[in-house]
């Protein structure tokens, strides 16, 4: 369910029509994601100012209130893949990665019901920081689960699965303008990502960027609905 980025006033009827397929798709997803295997209860950690070491193939529960910010750690080769998952519900966070320099590698949002998959090819050796705020407001301290998985060394193909997860991170920063042009712009992302998903074969992952456009589909038609209004007046 790839979108055509070139969206235009006229294009109101078939975006709703693609808002009403990504419903369904989201549902599918759902059941997928439900199958995913159980693991065991992971230790708590509270929010503090200090910095939190982070251990290849371990899983940790976090506690944070509004606008708190977490830092974590952890020292990689070259050639490695560091990935990490962030099972936090409808959470809003926002999370940074910057390499040993201090160089920023990635940069994301959410603020909805998500499972959080992020992966990145390391080149330099030297301490990775992973940065996690609550974007929340007002809310009473909540919990999220970080898991690192095993490393192991990067493939050709874990460089292209790169690809995708940088469009999808860019993607949710646009989306996070609500603007009509950045929404716009979210949408190419998403499709971006899925064409990479497609062409290698994983369809799970391609399924999930269609939903995010799906999603900034329906933003972008709330957004841009009351100037069409306007105009159909006039």
């Amino acid at each position: 369910m790839l979108l055509n980025s070139r969206l235009r006033f006229d294009g109101m009827p078939r975006l709703c029509g693609i808002a009403q397929g990504f419903l369904r798709l989201s549902s599918l997803l759902v059941v997928s994601l439900a199958f995913g295997a159980p693991g065991s209860l992971p230790e708590t950690i509270a929010s503090n100012a200090g910095s939190i070491g982070l251990t290849a193939g371990a899983s940790t529960l976090h506690e944070v209130s509004a606008g708190d910010r977490q830092l974590f750690e952890i020292s990689l080769d070259p050639g490695q893949l560091f990935r990490i998952s962030i099972n936090k519900g409808d959470l809003a966070l926002s999370l940074v990665l910057y390499g040993p320099s201090g160089q920023k590698m990635l940069e994301q949002v959410s603020h909805g019901y998500e499972l959080l998959d992020i992966s990145v090819p390391t080149d330099t050796a030297g301490m990775y920081r992973l940065e996690v705020t609550s974007l929340e407001l007002g809310e009473p301290r909540r919990h999220y689960e970080l898991k690192v998985e095993p490393l192991r060394a990067t493939t050709a193909q874990d460089r292209k699965d790169d690809s995708a997860r940088q469009a999808i991170a860019e993607a949710s920063l646009l989306r996070a303008k609500w603007t009509e042009i950045s929404l716009q712009q979210a949408i190419e992302k998403y499709d971006e990502a899925a064409m990479i998903w497609l062409s290698s074969r994983n369809l799970r992952s391609a399924a999930g960027a269609s939903m995010g456009a799906g999603e900034a589909a329906l933003s972008w038609v709330n957004t841009v609905r009351p100037c069409c209004v306007t105009r159909r007046r006039r």
